[in-house]
């Protein structure tokens, strides 16, 4: 009997996403001029074309930039 009622390892994961899901989502608050991922960009942006020879392009939807050398 207590074999059937062992669980997986990933039960309790599964059940801590579910609840963490049934909120409400949106990242829109996020992005936003004055959202805490758009201010961290611009902070990481402003950050990495400061060192010498290396530059970002800032655009308006990538989340991820690669540094490239200046030239």
């Amino acid at each position: 009997m207590l074999a059937s009622m062992r669980l997986c390892a990933n039960v309790p994961a599964q059940h801590a996403i579910q609840t963490a899901l049934g909120g409400y989502q949106s990242i829109s608050e996020f992005i936003l001029p004055g959202g805490r991922l758009y201010e961290q960009r611009n902070r990481a942006w402003e950050l990495i074309n400061d060192i010498p020879r290396r530059f970002l392009r800032k655009t308006a939807r990538r989340v991820v930039h690669v540094p490239q050398d200046r030239r």
